[in-house]
This record gives C-alpha cells, structure tokens and sequence, in this order.
C-alpha cells in the first residue's frame, strides 16, 4: 500500500537515499537502542503488534510505536498518559495545562 500523505511525499527522497545506502548502520543502532531500554524495563509495541492499544488505532496520526513501562491491559482503554519533557522551555511551561485536580493517582 502506497502512502499519500504530504509528509510521506515530502520525507519519501530521504527514505529511498536511506535505503539506497543500506540499513546496516540503522539496525545496529535500533538494536543498541531497544537493548538500553530493555535494561530499563521498557518495552516496544508497534501498530503490527496485537496488544497495540486500540484506543489509539482509531485516533489520526496515530503513533506507529510506542515505547511503555508496566503492563498494556485492555481494561486500561479509559486511561490517559503524560509524555513530557524533563527540559521544558519556558514557553512549554507556560503554555501547559495544570494538572486535573481530580485525577485519581500520579505516576512516574
């Protein structure tokens, strides 16, 4: 299936250069990056995999992976996440939300 997107034509140059010129480099570098996350207790789930959430399947632009902590459970579909930074510039910070007064618990 052939993506259409404006950014799909936009970045397509840079992928086909990319995979003219091998992807050696590329897999050695994904396989360094998910061994530090595994020794973090961080896991990857990709849109292919069955337990994608599916709350996010239906949304737009939705993220083709995901790297998480703790356990994907279906009972968890009315559930939010917070993805910041821990750098966060000052126009960032000025321009968040506060944080619910009634969520029920925090974590890190």
């Amino acid at each position: 299936m052939r993506e259409d997107s404006r950014a799909a034509t936009k970045n397509r140059p840079l992928l086909q250069q990319a995979l003219a010129a091998g992807l050696d480099d590329a897999r050695a570098r994904i396989d360094d990056e998910l061994a530090a996350a595994s020794k973090v207790g961080t896991r990857l789930v990709t849109v292919l995999d069955d337990d994608y959430p599916g709350n996010l399947r239906v949304i737009g632009n939705l993220p083709p992976f995901l790297f998480y902590r703790g356990e994907l459970d279906e009972r968890d579909a009315r559930s939010i996440a917070v993805v910041g930074t821990r750098r966060a510039s000052e126009a960032g910070c000025a321009g968040r939300p506060e944080w619910p007064a009634n969520s029920s618990s925090t974590t890190s």
